[in-house]
Formats: structure tokens, sequence, C-alpha cells
């Protein structure tokens, strides 16, 4: 179970920290700006990561937080599904420059 909620928990965070770069822009894609662009962001975001990997690592935040170590492959899938976001987000924001673009 705690294996689980690790997993849930470091799927959510991902997802919060890959949006932080997707919602510079309502209209702009995430890959035409440049990532360092915004260097608070960037920090922020980085800062963000290590927390998250402090939380699932090292032992008193472990027992605060009812984590378990995850396994590479853990992250790689809890990666993947939080960068799935990117996708809809990006879909949005095309949708919304030929919306802009139509004039409606």
């Amino acid at each position: 179970m705690a294996q689980a909620q690790t997993m849930a928990l470091t799927v959510m965070v991902l997802f919060q920290l890959v949006h932080a770069f997707n919602c510079r822009s309502e209209t702009i894609s995430a890959f035409s700006m440049n990532p360092t662009g915004n260097r608070v962001l960037f920090f922020s975001v980085a800062v963000g990561m290590l927390a998250q990997i402090a939380v699932v690592y090292w032992p008193p935040l472990q027992t605060v937080f009812r984590t378990e170590a995850l396994t590479a492959w853990q992250w790689l899938m809890a990666t993947g599904v939080a960068l799935s976001l990117v996708g809809v987000v990006e879909l949005d924001k095309l949708m919304r420059r030929r919306w802009l673009r139509r004039g409606d």
C-alpha cells in the first residue's frame, strides 16, 4: 500500500512540476519557449524535484510522509504519466491559437 501511495504522490508532484512549464503561456507552445528563460521557475522546479526525491528516499521524510523508495522503473512510469499532460496542454494551446486566428 505504501508503494502505491508513494507512486500516487510522485505522479501528482511531477504533474505539477511539468504543468508549471506549460503555464507560462496560454497559446505559445512550451517547446518553443526557453526552459531556462525564467530562472526563478526553473530553479523552483529543480528544488521541488529535489524535495520529492528527499521525500521518497530520505528515511526521516519517509517516516513523516509514509513513503517507500521507488525503483528506476517506477520513476520512469511516473514520469511518463506526468509527461502525458504536456500533450493534453499542447493540444489545448493549438486549439486556442486556431480559435484566436479565426476571431470567433
